[in-house]
């Protein structure tokens, strides 16, 4: 049975209400309009008007576009747009991942069904490389072992841990699979880079490679390892943000992150990508998206994606291209008539290309 690598976009997270490159402004005002917290935080209230107000002057362009060099924004406006993002995404996912646990609100939970399957799905040496920020495996794997270290709740007060702590697993994770979730171990690529690597405790061992940082790293000053979980002395997450060339991946400790991904590509003859839509900023010079482009000759490549973009229908044949949202793809016969679980043994099994 072949190895997967498992490409994973923003279009996988939609659900969670993770901004896509074009709903930034409307994530803002969300952000800043709808929770009354969010107003009492020192740092949102520092960039994320400031940022509303970048992008009101700019009906026409989306995030990517004005941190865009060719932008005519200032550099410190750039900044104040980077710095909205990063304590933005903080405030979303520790508020819609785990305050509703605190709540008692369920309906949240049931998003994380997707993730959770699609998890059982990998076998032993798959890998996953992820282009999103959010921590949405790690909370699968977290919740499953009741062991929350790797997460960033820096925010959460006591009662919210304990809430977190007693009832996660029942409201998030399907009943069903929680004995196959057992199974796994999801490490950090490349380990050396991480102090806290890995997340469970099982057999099956799959590799998360996340190549523009994460919402939970954050870099140590003293050893210049990642650290995974909440912050220590380094407050800031690790991010590389929507613009072109990512100068953030170009350099130590994320370039190392980006070097195991192309190295993983390299290695893998089965491709499957969720949500992942090739934007502009990526296509032309990023050093994992190119050779991905460039892989549907030589590889097994199949893709799950609601409206396939240009980019995705250069890098994938129309017969492996699926067309279902990621949160729907175990709801259904999604693929080829069949169930996502069955058609994943099939492509697995196929012979090499």
């Amino acid at each position: 049975m072949g190895n997967i690598l498992w490409v994973i976009g923003a279009g996988a997270s939609k659900h969670l209400r993770i901004p896509l490159l074009n709903e930034f402004r409307h994530f803002f005002h969300e952000i800043w309009w709808r929770y009354e917290n969010n107003r009492r935080d020192h740092e949102i209230c520092n960039y994320v008007p400031a940022a509303i107000g970048i992008m009101g002057g700019h009906p026409d362009k989306n995030i990517e576009q004005l941190l865009s060099p060719s932008s005519d924004l200032t550099d410190d406006a750039r900044n104040t747009l980077k710095n909205a993002i990063r304590r933005a995404f903080e405030r979303r996912q520790i508020g819609s991942f785990a305050r509703q646990t605190h709540a008692g609100n369920r309906t949240e939970g049931n998003k994380f069904d997707a993730y959770s399957r699609l998890i059982c799905c990998m076998e032993d040496g798959d890998s996953i490389v992820s282009f999103n920020y959010d921590n949405a495996f790690e909370y699968v794997l977290s919740s499953i072992n009741s062991s929350f270290q790797s997460l960033n709740l820096s925010e959460l007060s006591q009662g919210e841990r304990i809430a977190l702590e007693l009832a996660c697993r029942d409201k998030w994770i399907p009943g069903d699979i929680h004995a196959v979730l057992t199974q796994y171990t999801m490490s950090y690529l490349p380990s050396p880079l991480f102090s806290t690597p890995a997340i469970g405790g099982g057999n099956k061992r799959i590799s998360l490679i996340k190549l523009h940082g994460s919402i939970n790293w954050f870099q140590s000053s003293t050893s210049g390892q990642i650290h995974v979980g909440e912050p220590s002395e380094n407050r800031t997450p690790l991010l590389a943000y929507p613009e072109p060339s990512k100068p953030e991946s170009q350099q130590p400790p994320l370039n190392n992150v980006m070097q195991a991904a192309v190295k993983t590509l390299n290695e893998s003859r089965r491709i499957v990508i969720i949500g992942y839509s090739f934007p502009p900023s990526d296509s032309d010079e990023h050093p994992f998206v190119t050779k991905l482009l460039a892989a549907k000759d030589i590889k097994a490549i199949a893709a799950f994606d609601p409206v396939p973009s240009y980019g995705l229908r250069q890098a994938v044949t129309p017969e492996r291209t699926f067309k279902v949202k990621f949160e729907d793809c175990f709801a259904s016969k999604c693929a080829d008539g069949k169930s996502m679980s069955e058609w994943v043994r099939g492509f697995r099994s196929m012979g090499d290309v």
